[in-house]
């Protein structure tokens, strides 16, 4: 069975990724997290990266499973690109193992649990989210979803509370993995059993199948109720159900339902229909179970009939129900139910070869037959040659700068979960400001203010201020930014047509701190998941016939609380910038600059930050120049020149009182000198390259350039 997916999974691992869609997203979604863990904020609602740094909610919308399997495989020294391979592969393999155990349990013949798990490893539907959608949320739920028939069936059977705490965390895994799968399978799932043990008379079972259902929505709690109660401050709504997601716009006619080959193909407008040979095979199936064993049967009849109606959903019979069922439009496409119509196929498939009168070599080679005959045919078109949309892409081009310029062109990563309070497109958000647009008037006089640390989810400033002022930060405002003056909360809000987070400050010296906290919803949902974890963890821990164990459950559950409570409130490593006082004409101020360090080898790419402080709307879309420059002034080893944010937003965007945080990135060829550099900013007219008069208590260069500071760059 474990050949078999590593089988099917060989052609994910040459070189490039099955497309630049869903796939390549999943890698920036990798990405975002990562850059989330290194500032020690561990689950990351926020995408700092997304839309030119601005951010946007991303993983409080988004599920964050997949990303989280790919993070453990990247922290184990894997690429991004190969650390979503591995858990593309590993979902194949947990897919096979789940369907195995879940048909084993059900037939109790171990040749019929083989066929099934070969058969649903290798179904063309698991086949096409990875290889034509490359949609890894997905197949990772798909994956989990027969361990979670297993684990419920189990308890039909068995008084075995393993079962009840496995099938809770399962329930939460498949919630964190895929919305659309959680919505529609789970039901499904619980319903599958719950018929059978009305049948079986196992009313007792009951207690336990209810308790991991809500112990399992317990456990994802901190995920699925803040994104269903504050998806009305994004227009996700808007982006999943207008007329372009439309399901009913899906549904085919009785004649197009299957594909019209026997060996699946991956492209063109057939790719999402059902397999001709599985659906073939399983109607065989499905009359077989006719005739098996009661006990089978019923199991067998449940999975027909379920299999049954999700074809029917396919055919333009079902648009009445497509287009009046509440919340079933955010499936988006009626071919996504597949998923667990290959489940129900492969167990039907696995049921044939279940006949306790078979010898078993006759049962095995017809087992082995008809896996061979499956790998086949899904397998046949699975080279990259032959699929339209692999994507030829290296990890080396996974910068920065290309993230921006899709972002630019519409990249759905920055647009799925835009804020409402953002008044523009993602792209827009690099777009100059209008020529004769109505500007907010400068500051009459300018606050001192000294940036004392920054990260994602953080800014907090030391504040000399005259008089009030508006203080903007360059983050698009999302519920849970808040503003304080000396640890007391002031007004913040969304202003101005990006959004930004706005607080309003008053005069005199304090400390501000602006910072993304929590909601009341999200402190409700975090303390139901951690009480959750804490239950589940004490009994998972804890075996039941452990003397003392309600003393040592508590003990569990207590370290479980308190070592939540802890990564919740442990302060968050963050950017201390060189403080700086640069006036360039009266326009912008330079209040600080951050690098990780000042010595560098040959060939790194040096990330610099620049805090930024508006004290009117720039004219024109200056350049900052970066230099890094001999001691002597004679000449440049390296030039970065750009616009702020890599060259993505214009300075007309910036509104009076803004702080804004730059990061420019300085490329350190291979053939450069080593040796001791000044490092040098500056701001210049893109058009007269005439430089801004800068005024400041540090060295000025002739020219009007600004030295940060001495570096070092090294052979080695």
């Amino acid at each position: 069975m474990l050949l078999s997916a590593v089988a099917t999974a060989f052609n994910l691992w040459q070189s490039g990724i099955p497309n630049r869609g869903d796939m390549m997203i999943g890698i920036h979604r990798l990405s975002e997290l990562a850059d989330g863990w290194r500032f020690g904020i561990y689950y990351p609602r926020l995408g700092p990266n997304l839309n030119f740094n601005y951010g946007a909610p991303l993983f409080e919308f988004y599920p964050p499973l997949v990303s989280y399997v790919a993070l453990g495989f990247h922290a184990g020294g894997l690429s991004l690109i190969h650390a979503m391979k591995a858990t593309f592969t590993l979902a194949i393999a947990l897919a096979g193992a789940g369907a195995y155990l879940f048909a084993r349990a059900l037939t109790g013949v171990r040749a019929a649990a083989w066929l099934s798990a070969v058969t649903y490893l290798s179904a063309p539907y698991l086949m096409t989210n990875v290889y034509e959608r490359g949609a890894g949320a997905e197949l990772i739920a798909l994956a989990l979803l027969p361990w979670l028939f297993w684990a419920l069936y189990g308890l039909l059977h068995s008084d075995a509370r393993w079962r009840l705490w496995l099938a809770a965390g399962l329930v939460a895994g498949i919630l964190l993995a895929h919305n659309s799968t959680a919505l529609f399978f789970l039901p499904a799932a619980y319903i599958f059993v719950t018929i059978l043990a009305l049948w079986r008379g196992r009313g007792r079972a009951f207690a336990a199948i209810l308790l991991s259902g809500f112990l399992g929505l317990g456990l994802g709690a901190f995920y699925w109720l803040p994104a269903l109660t504050e998806v009305r401050f994004t227009r996700t709504e808007e982006y999943m159900l207008g007329d372009i997601k439309n399901v009913s716009d899906n549904l085919l006619s009785w004649r197009e339902l299957l594909q019209p080959t026997w060996v699946f193909v991956y492209t063109g407008e057939a790719r999402f229909r059902f397999a001709r040979v599985l659906a073939m095979v399983g109607f065989v199936g499905m009359l077989a179970s006719l005739f098996h064993h009661p006990r089978l049967r019923r199991g067998l009849f449940l999975l027909a009939l379920g299999w049954l109606l999700i074809m029917g959903l396919q055919l333009e019979l079902a648009r009445p129900f497509w287009d009046s069922a509440p919340l079933i439009r955010f499936i988006q496409f009626s071919w996504r139910l597949y998923g667990l119509a290959s489940l129900c196929t492969a167990i039907l498939v696995g049921a044939l070869v279940a006949w306790p009168s078979w010898p078993v070599a006759a049962r095995w080679g017809t087992a082995v037959a008809l896996g061979v005959l499956f790998l086949s045919v899904s397998a046949a078109n699975l080279q990259p040659d032959r699929l339209t949309l692999w994507y030829d892409i290296d990890d080396a081009s996974l910068t920065k700068r290309d993230l921006f310029e899709r972002g630019r062109q519409g990249y759905a990563l920055f647009s799925d979960y835009t804020p409402i309070y953002l008044g523009t497109t993602s792209g827009g958000l690099t777009m100059p400001r209008v020529p004769g647009a109505t500007l907010a008037p400068p500051l009459a006089v300018a606050p001192g203010i000294q940036v004392l640390e920054e990260n994602p989810v953080l800014i907090r400033l030391a504040v000399e201020a005259p008089a009030p002022f508006l203080l903007h930060i360059s983050r698009i405002y999302f519920p849970g930014w808040q503003t304080y003056v000396d640890g007391r909360p002031v007004t913040t809000a969304a202003s101005g047509p990006f959004g930004l987070v706005t607080a309003e400050l008053p005069a005199g010296r304090y400390t501000a701190t602006v910072r993304f906290d929590q909601t009341p919803t999200r402190r409700l949902a975090d303390g139901v998941s951690i009480a959750s974890l804490a239950i589940w963890g004490a009994f998972v821990l804890v075996p039941h016939h452990q003397k003392r164990k309600w003393l040592l459950r508590s003990g569990v559950a207590l370290a479980v609380i308190v070592a939540a409570l802890h990564l919740q409130l442990r302060s968050k490593p963050a950017h201390q910038p060189a403080p700086l006082n640069a006036n360039f004409q009266d326009q912008v101020r330079l209040l600080g600059y951050s690098l990780d360090d000042t010595k560098w080898r040959r060939g790194e790419e040096v990330v610099l930050r620049l805090y930024w402080f508006a004290q009117q709307t720039p004219p024109v879309n200056y350049k900052v120049l970066v230099h890094v420059a001999e001691l002597d002034d004679s000449g440049k080893a390296v030039q970065a020149d750009s616009e702020p944010t890599l060259g993505y937003t214009p300075m007309t965007t910036w509104e009076p009182g803004e702080l804004f945080t730059d990061e420019h990135r300085i490329q350190l060829e291979p053939t450069v000198n080593p040796g001791r550099y000044r490092l040098l900013i500056g701001i210049y007219h893109p058009e007269t390259i005439e430089n801004l008069m800068v005024e400041s208590a540090g060295v000025i260069l002739p020219g009007d350039r600004l030295v940060l500071t001495e570096v070092e760059i090294r052979d080695e």
